[in-house]
């Protein structure tokens, strides 16, 4: 009798077209309530890592950004939308990486909405406990894990995308979806053009959401989302062109063009093909899913529950991941905007084996074992990212306050001060190509002009000593000849990664002619009195020196002496961290 019960078929929520057994019902159920503590679980953890993730440069650069438009100061009007969503970071902290950590807060809500559309999306082709599965592999996703809360572009159009892919498939697509859809495209652009490899799974969703209606309505939604994207972006670009200082639609014009052609089929098929292979390697139980996904949208089993076009919807999620296959900037950031559609493929393989799971203990087992991979990938990740990679970096910054506490024009890789005027440009892959392209040094007309009167070394091209080494790293792209010389004449060490304006001079019994960059006030270091320009200083005397030739000798006695920039320049207390200042990406 119990057999019989048991057999009974039920009623369920878990698809309109399907009806499951009593005891498949009690085991979703069960399982639903094992990935929900999973995921809450690992949710949790994540929060940990927010204030432990090393800050990457770019993070220091997109909140220059920010601290540029509130002081007048932003120069690009393109890719930089973000500074009108983020201007209360100054308010949180007068430190960088405080604004940082909080902008990285914000993010991770932002994650966490992610995961919740990422469920509403798989749930429209799976169950309830399968689309928990796929929030579970979104938690584990390495470079989701590593990067989905790093202040960039990525993480917020991957949720701006993810809520437009998600408002599309659980609502019949009518023209104030597809509206709602082009405005959120254009929002995304205007923050990153890499945003342009989710449209064309927008458009497809769109025509699938409006197929059985005829070509004309299908030209209808198409329209709407084209004019709303065409607005947005248009309106966007206007208040740009109104904040930016000197922009125009000119300037606009040119930079597009320009980053289209370094970052899209510059470098060949697949130049980011170590960052794939490497993003495959640590998800290997996730690529299975998904690759399995991918199997079973065809299949005769996925058929009986679902249709064609629930078939080819899932397909156009795996769309935005075809850009690798062009796209320079392929690094592993660039995932936090291409993987998350694409989970809503693992529910698929999960589903399939919870349908059999009811009858076959095996299959039971099977679905354990996936939901512990993943959570046990999860878990060595999490592991290896525990250690605090941010303390060190946020001493460095204490000891530029301590020597600078008011702003100065400085060189850095990335605008590490990001509220202090940064001097040069950025120093990325792509800024360095550039800049070598251009075939011209440019730094000794920087000093002359702009005057900076501290160097941060946290960029090989930026080491000036072989001790730079252990904050900057050695391998990398080398700035010109003239240029290196240029800094290393024309800057002394100070404390750890930090280089302050100045000059080490040997002097012998003849008078030195040595040519000054940076005007300013220095204080002469020597174990004796120096001359300049025929007026003798005693050490620790403050000089004004101005820009140009200067003679320097003494008393006859060989020496070196080393002019520092500024009145007795503080010096930080203790060592400093011998670490490097960015660790990965």
């Amino acid at each position: 009798m119990s057999a019989l019960v048991e057999q009974h078929r039920v009623a369920t929520p878990e698809s309109p077209t399907t009806s499951v057994t009593e005891s498949e019902a009690l085991l979703r159920r069960s399982l639903e309530r094992v990935l929900l503590a999973f995921v809450v679980a690992a949710a949790l953890a994540r929060v940990v890592l927010v204030g432990r993730l090393n800050v990457n440069w770019d993070e220091f650069y997109y909140l220059a950004q920010v601290h540029a438009a509130l002081n007048g100061g932003l120069t690009n009007a393109l890719q930089t939308f973000h500074v009108h969503l983020f201007s209360w970071l100054v308010h949180i902290s007068p430190n960088e990486i405080t604004q940082i950590l909080a902008a990285r807060g914000a993010y991770f809500a932002l994650s966490l909405g992610s995961c919740a559309l990422l469920y509403v999306i798989a749930r429209q082709y799976a169950s309830r406990a399968a689309s928990l599965f796929s929030v579970l592999c979104y938690l584990s996703y390495s470079n989701l894990l590593e990067h989905g809360t790093s202040f960039r572009a990525d993480g917020l159009v991957s949720f701006v995308t993810l809520g437009a892919i998600a408002l599309i498939v659980r609502r019949r697509p009518g023209l104030a979806v597809a509206s709602f859809a082009g405005v959120a495209t254009g929002l995304a652009v205007l923050i990153t053009l890499k945003s342009v490899f989710v449209v064309p799974t927008l458009l497809l969703l769109l025509v699938l959401g409006t197929w059985d209606q005829g070509g004309r309505r299908v030209a209808f939604e198409v329209l709407a989302y084209s004019i709303a994207f065409a607005i947005a972006t248009g309106v966007g670009v206007l208040i740009q062109l109104a904040v930016v200082n000197d922009a125009s639609a000119d300037q606009l014009a040119t930079y597009s063009r320009r980053a289209a052609n370094v970052t899209f089929g510059s470098e060949g098929v697949l130049p980011g093909l170590p960052y794939l292979i490497t993003t495959i390697g640590q998800n290997g139980f996730v690529w299975i899913c998904i690759v399995a996904g991918l199997a079973l949208a065809r299949s005769s089993e996925f058929k009986r529950y679902r249709s064609l076009r629930d078939a080819l919807a899932l397909y156009a999620m795996v769309l935005p991941v075809l850009s690798v296959l062009v796209y320079r900037n392929s690094f592993p950031y660039f995932y936090v905007l291409l993987i998350p559609p694409v989970l809503a493929l693992c529910a698929l393989p999960f589903d399939a084996i919870m349908r059999r799971a009811a009858h076959d203990a095996s299959f039971q087992r099977m679905a354990l074992y996936l939901i512990a991979g993943v959570t046990w990938a999860f878990s060595l990740r999490f592991a290896m990212r525990l250690r605090d990679e941010v303390t060190h970096q946020r001493r460095v910054l204490a000891a530029v306050y301590e020597v600078f506490p008011e702003p100065v024009r400085y060189i850095d890789r990335s605008s590490f001060v990001a509220s202090y005027p940064k001097v040069g440009f950025f120093m990325t892959t792509w800024g360095m190509r550039t800049y070598l392209e251009q075939g011209d040094p440019i730094f000794e007309k920087l000093l002359t002009e702009q005057k900076p009167v501290f160097l941060i070394a946290n960029s090989p091209a930026l080491v000036l000593s072989p001790a730079d080494t252990a904050y900057a790293g050695a391998a990398g792209y080398a700035l010109f000849a003239e240029d290196r010389r240029v800094l290393r004449e024309n800057f002394v060490h100070h404390w750890g990664p930090i280089h302050v304006a100045g000059k080490r001079i040997a002097l012998s019994d003849t008078a030195v002619a040595i040519r000054v960059l940076i005007a300013g006030t220095y204080t002469v270091e020597a174990d004796g009195p120096v001359t300049i320009d025929g007026v003798t200083y005693s050490p620790g005397t403050s000089v004004d020196v101005t820009a140009g030739p200067h003679t320097f000798a003494n008393d006859g006695q060989g020496r070196v002496v080393t002019m520092r920039w500024g009145r007795s320049l503080r010096r930080p207390k203790g060592p400093a961290p011998q670490r490097r200042l960015f660790v990965g990406f």
